[in-house]
């Protein structure tokens, strides 16, 4: 924003039109959010050190009962075939050609159109994600190698988990897959000496997926050429020219709409309307607008026209729920719940633990500060619960 004002991404897209001053309140609001998560942080590491969660519910160990690991892979990439078979009845070869969202349209009785996402159907889908992380832990922590047969069913795992997330655009399962390996393979390594050529080869592969799936997502639509092709100036656009995070701007614009009273507080009321989330639209047509990045979606249309849904992240979101004693409460609360899971889980690095602990602190822990809070639970939930009660089969 500072480098490039005069970029209609800058000045129309993110600042709509009225000046870096919207950044600046978004910045500072942004700032005392995160040293009050630091606060949370450093209470909560003293506070729970000698949690009694520490084995238990959060404990899986490894290789209790390994001869059901096959037919529990099995199994999932059984279920994630159902849900490819759903999509295909339901979209036909477009499934297979067109980089979009995959959305379905049902009626309510006086024939007003909405979209439903299809959520069972995807859910099915996506455990062949499941498959892959179960095996990438088994993998590393039995010390096999790539250069084996085990290697290339690990690679076939993780095309098998990842294909459905190409298909609907989904970049961030992707990248968390890519994290994880990264992850696994430094915390399990023999060598001592710090991997550079692992850690950056990673970071340029998840880079490459940002701007390739970005490209694709605009293929099918009336774009032109330079939209479409890869230079650095598209990366910055792609990587940085959007709301996504904890961006200034965004977190400006909502502080902006309260000011003017164009937004009302909503006193933590958006909390409760996660639990409506699992309940399909196909079934419950009217069901009422449950995620607040849709609400706050009409406060960012500008000059360049109508964003899509803009997650508001956490400072933000607890600046629309109570103002800023929502930041203080919501950031404090994040903080000491991040340094609560790390105590849990801190002894349990040498077994399946740590791939629940991958689930808490980095996929949910992300989503959380960087999304919304029901977002972030509908997510975790929809990941979380399915690779719960495998791992506590295999124990």
């Amino acid at each position: 924003m500072f480098f490039f004002p005069d970029r209609p991404n800058v000045t129309e897209f993110l600042l709509l039109g009225r000046g870096i001053q919207i950044a600046i309140n978004g910045g500072i609001i942004n700032i005392l959010g995160l040293a009050i998560m630091m606060v949370g942080y450093v209470v909560g590491k003293r506070v729970t050190k000698l949690s009694k969660w520490k084995k238990g519910f959060f404990t899986i160990s490894f290789f209790k009962k390994e001869k059901r690991l096959v037919p529990v892979l099995l199994a999932l990439l059984v279920l994630s075939s159902i849900g490819l078979f759903i999509f295909y009845k339901i979209f036909g070869v477009q499934f297979f050609t067109s980089f979009t969202k995959k959305y379905e349209l049902v009626s309510d009785d006086q024939g007003q159109l909405s979209r439903t996402s299809l959520g069972i159907p995807r859910d099915l889908l996506l455990q062949g994600k499941t498959a892959f992380l179960i095996y990438i832990t088994w993998f590393y922590a039995r010390g096999k190698k790539m250069m084996s047969w085990h290697g290339i069913l690990l690679i076939f795992f993780f095309i098998v988990g990842n294909a459905p997330n190409l298909f609907l655009s989904s970049r961030l399962p992707i990248i968390w897959d890519i994290f994880y390996w990264m992850m696994l393979s430094l915390m399990f390594q023999e060598k001592k000496k710090f991997p550079w050529f692992k850690v950056t080869s990673s970071f340029v592969i998840v880079a490459l997926v940002i701007v390739i799936i970005g490209a694709l997502r605009q293929s099918g639509r009336n774009v032109s050429e330079e939209d479409l092709s890869i230079t650095g100036d598209s990366f910055i656009d792609k990587v940085f020219g959007n709301r996504n995070l904890l961006s200034a701007d965004k977190t400006g614009v909502l502080y902006d709409a309260v000011e003017r009273n164009k937004f009302q507080l909503e006193y933590g009321l958006s909390f409760i309307d996660f639990f409506l989330a699992p309940i399909p639209r196909s079934i419950w047509v009217n069901k009422p607008i449950t995620a607040i990045e849709t609400r706050i979606q009409p406060l960012f249309t500008g000059p360049l026209g109508a964003s899509g849904s803009v997650p508001p992240g956490l400072p933000a979101e607890g600046y629309l729920q109570f103002g800023f004693i929502g930041v203080i409460g919501l950031m404090f609360c994040y903080g000491y719940f991040m340094a609560y899971m790390f105590n849990v889980f801190s002894n349990s690095v040498q077994s399946y633990s740590v791939l629940l602990y991958f689930f808490f602190c980095y996929q949910f822990g992300f989503n959380m500060i960087g999304f919304s809070v029901g977002s972030a639970a509908v997510q975790f939930l929809i990941d979380f619960l399915p690779l719960y009660f495998v791992l506590k089969f295999l124990k």
